[in-house]
């Protein structure tokens, strides 16, 4: 267990890029934050994730059940596969926010779950309009969950929601109550 990052915790300006690695049962334990596997803020740069497999982790009383980026801190994430990860808020996979962007290439996202609130696989709010996007190509969402919005894939003022057919994007998702966009919910 850990209170920043289950795995990994990278802080100002530091160049994590993960290639070919599997992240199991790792645990974030500070409420307010997450990140049950990675914990990534202010890093100024993109962050590469290939060829991975995070699965069954977890961010207790926090958000982001695998990954959790803040502010400053671009992702890209290729090939990888995100499996029964849990976050107690929101984000069962990942939960990106503030001035970044989240390109997501190829893998899966399958049985994540924001226990509490939005997107029970991703959870992005890039906290301002014209700048930054999300952009999902060939990827597959299945079985994914969140209490309130978007069992796949919430977003709030993302200035371009892209989820590209190149090859296919697959959303196949569930709302566990009332809420808006059982695969996908976009505010602002």
């Amino acid at each position: 267990a850990s209170y920043y990052g289950g795995a990994i915790y990278a802080y100002l300006r530091s160049s994590p890029d993960v290639n070919d690695s599997t992240f199991t049962g790792n645990l974030s334990t500070n409420s307010g934050y997450g990140g049950g596997a990675i914990y990534a803020e202010q890093t100024n740069r993109t962050v590469d994730i290939v060829d991975c497999e995070f699965e069954g982790n977890e961010a207790q009383v926090g958000y982001g059940g695998a990954l959790y980026f803040y502010n400053y801190a671009n992702l890209e994430v290729s090939g990888v596969t995100f499996t029964d990860n849990l976050a107690y808020y929101s984000g069962g996979a990942i939960y990106q926010v503030g001035y970044s962007r989240l390109d997501v290439e190829g893998g899966s996202f399958s049985g994540n779950e924001a226990q509490n609130s939005n997107g029970g696989a991703v959870y992005f709010y890039p906290y301002t309009l014209d700048l930054y996007d999300l952009r999902l190509r060939s990827s597959r969402f299945v079985d994914n969950t969140a209490l309130q919005s978007g069992g796949a894939v919430y977003t709030l003022y993302a200035d371009d929601f892209a989820a590209h057919r190149y090859g296919t994007v697959v959303l196949d998702e569930i709302m566990k109550i009332r809420g808006r966009g059982g695969a996908q919910a976009r505010r602002g």
